[in-house]
């Protein structure tokens, strides 16, 4: 907003990478913000990406292996998206699965209110609600796991087989 006050013209969209978004605010203003961004389980994320890309031909779904085979690590991972040189450049990674709290918190930390609870984004996309260990065969887990390595690792993401709880670490 700053930016277009000053009659400036930057073009964010989403998925923007943090190292874009570098290159049009100030040394002070990347310092001084604070800067988060929104981590998907990457197994689900994989999952929304299939039913995303093949929208528009629902009725004739590609088998998944054969799907993810295709995808280029780039399309699956969002690791650099938020990294540079392999480190994490953003003060924090909030996770999608997690959303609402963890939005909350943050919401806290800044002195606003964040109350995302009766927001339903992007869920017609996906007709499928089960969840990712109940429909990804172990080709496509292994491809996921190769190609998103790094956030699964770094973000302490594992293969779960039940609701529990996602995650096993911080980062």
């Amino acid at each position: 907003l700053r930016n277009l006050a000053r009659g400036e013209r930057t073009r964010f969209y989403n998925h923007t990478p943090a190292s874009d978004v570098k290159r049009f605010v100030s040394r002070s203003e990347w310092r001084d913000y604070y800067v988060f961004c929104v981590e998907r389980n990457p197994f689900d994320r994989a999952i929304s990406q299939y039913h995303w890309k093949n929208r528009k031909n629902a009725d004739s779904l590609p088998p998944m292996p054969e799907f993810f085979r295709n995808l280029s690590t780039l399309s699956m991972s969002n690791w650099s998206l938020y990294t540079s040189d392999n480190k994490i450049v953003v003060d924090e990674v909030v996770r999608y699965e997690s959303l609402d709290s963890d939005l909350k918190r943050v919401g806290k930390q800044l002195g606003i209110d964040i109350d995302i609870s009766n927001i339903h984004a992007k869920a017609w996309t996906r007709n499928d609600r089960r969840n990712y260990w109940e429909v990804l065969d172990q080709e496509s887990r292994s491809i996921i796991e190769d190609r998103c390595a790094k956030e699964i690792s770094q973000l302490g993401y594992e293969w779960r087989s039940n609701q529990s709880n996602y995650l096993k670490s911080q980062y």
